[in-house]
C-alpha cells in the first residue's frame, strides 16, 4: 500500500472507530436490563448487566413501605477504594441525587418517587446512573424500560 493510501485507510479507520464510540456511548442498551419478580421483592426488579451480561451492575426495585426506588450498586472492582461518591440517577441531562449509604463494596441510592420525579421518568429519552466507576463518568443505561416499570410501579403505592 502506497503511503497515501496508507494515510487514507488510517483516517478512515480512526473515524469509523470515533463514530462508533460515538455511537455507543449512548446506544439503547435494552439487552442489558432484565425485569423480574423476585420473591424477596414487593414488585418487579430491574436488573442492569455489564456489557459482557457476565454480572450485575444494577438492582433497582421499589421500597414499598417508604415509597422510594432503591439502586444497588455491586461497585466497580477495578477502583482502589469501594465507592463513595453520591449516587445520581440523570435523567437526561438533570440530575436527581440520591440518598446513598455503603453496600459491601458497591454502594445503595435511595430516591423517594413523588409524582414530579415519576413524570421526569416518564418523559426523558435517556437515563443514567452516575455511581463510581473506573471511567469517572455515569454508567449510561439506554431508554431502560424495566428501571421506568419500577418508578411506575413505585409510583401507585
Amino acid at each position: 500500500m502506497k503511503r497515501g493510501a496508507l494515510e487514507t485507510f488510517f483516517l478512515i479507520a480512526v473515524a469509523s472507530g470515533l463514530n462508533a464510540c460515538a455511537t455507543d456511548s449512548k446506544s439503547d442498551r435494552e439487552d442489558q436490563w432484565i425485569l423480574r419478580n423476585e420473591a424477596d421483592a414487593a414488585g418487579p426488579v430491574a436488573v442492569f448487566l455489564d456489557w459482557r451480561y457476565a454480572s450485575v451492575v444494577f438492582r433497582a426495585h421499589c421500597e414499598a413501605e417508604s415509597g422510594a426506588l432503591v439502586i444497588a450498586y455491586a461497585g466497580d472492582p477495578a477502583l482502589p477504594a469501594p465507592a463513595s461518591a453520591p449516587m445520581e440517577l440523570i435523567l437526561d441531562e438533570t440530575p436527581w441525587p440520591m440518598e446513598t449509604e455503603p453496600l459491601g463494596s458497591g454502594q445503595q441510592g435511595r430516591l423517594t418517587v413523588s409524582p414530579d420525579l415519576a413524570a421526569a421518568v416518564a418523559g426523558a429519552e435517556w437515563i443514567s446512573i452516575w455511581a463510581d466507576n473506573e471511567m469517572d463518568e455515569p454508567w449510561y443505561t439506554g431508554r431502560s424500560a424495566p428501571l421506568r416499570d419500577v418508578v411506575e410501579y413505585c409510583a401507585a403505592q
